[in-house]
């Protein structure tokens, strides 16, 4: 009797391990610091559709396009923050245990606590690091195969600040996954390009906008604008504050001030070469 007690004390913590991918997902999702999102909600394909449509189209095959998203059958994650309480180290250790013992799962690439990054002989491994890049904080990506195709990936990292758990199901050929794969460089590249031109025209369009309420200041003073009431020009006006003492002489009140600088002046205000247009909205325009 002292035999088999022992026996079952034993295997308790064994059987508690997660089993599958689900079991795990599901073991930790509704812990206080987790943040579990499904990343394919009803919209997903419709919304990828639209994006391919946009810029994938000229990178991606639609055959691969197509094939690859059929293959995809779920995605959701879980980020664990530090508030209320930490996900400490214990937490951290028996997840990492938990992934490892993972039945039908091999470890495919990622980084060491050290920062050095490790690499199995998985016949996978090249499409997954295209598909899930560990390039930084402590990342491992673990995935399940049966013969020449892909059935699931979990990819757990560890930071200074959160860590992540990231769970796929597929049911795709590892031709197609080749195949979408070689496509990706150039599209990240186009993407990437897209990006710092949208920086560089963010910058831009800040410095102009610090020139343009630069130029505001320096008109105001120098009497260098064009008041505008109620839709009527003042050129007698010469300044914001003459036109706010005539329309408090005229017991005009109104309900909205705008200060037009740049192309938006020159848009509204062609024919005016003032530096700065101050606009008046009187209540009465509004009901209009």
């Amino acid at each position: 009797m002292k035999r088999l007690l022992f026996i079952t004390l034993f295997m308790c913590p064994v059987l508690m391990m997660a089993q599958t991918a689900t079991d795990i997902i599901n073991k930790y999702k509704d812990l206080p610091q987790a943040m579990y999102q499904d990343m394919m909600p009803p919209n997903y394909k419709e919304a990828q559709r639209n994006a391919y449509e946009t810029m994938g189209r000229e990178y991606i095959p639609e055959d691969v396009w197509n094939a690859y998203m059929e293959g995809l059958k779920t995605d959701e994650a879980i980020v664990f923050m530090p508030i209320p309480k930490p996900f400490d180290e214990e937490k951290q250790k028996e997840l990492r245990q938990e992934l490892e013992g993972l039945k039908g799962y091999e470890f495919v690439h990622g980084v060491k606590d050290d920062s050095i990054p490790i690499v199995s002989n998985h016949p996978f491994r090249e499409v997954l690091e295209v598909l899930f890049p560990t390039k930084s904080g402590t990342t491992r990506v673990y995935a399940k195969t049966k013969g020449e195709k892909l059935l699931d990936v979990m990819i757990y990292g560890h930071t200074p600040y959160m860590d992540v758990l990231k769970h796929r199901a597929y049911d795709i050929s590892k031709d197609v996954l080749e195949k979408y794969v070689a496509c990706l460089p150039a599209m990240r590249e186009a993407a990437n390009a897209q990006r710092e031109e949208a920086i560089k025209a963010r910058q831009k369009a800040d410095q102009e906008d610090m020139h343009n309420i630069f130029m505001a200041l320096q008109a105001a003073e120098d009497g260098d604008c064009l008041i505008v009431i109620g839709g009527k020009e003042h050129p007698e006006l010469k300044s914001e504050e003459e036109a706010r003492e005539w329309m408090e002489e005229n017991n005009i009140r109104f309900q909205i001030e705008n200060v037009l600088t740049g192309d938006n002046l020159k848009a509204k205000y062609p024919q005016t070469d003032k530096k700065v247009v101050y606009e008046f909205v009187l209540p009465s325009e509004l009901k209009q």
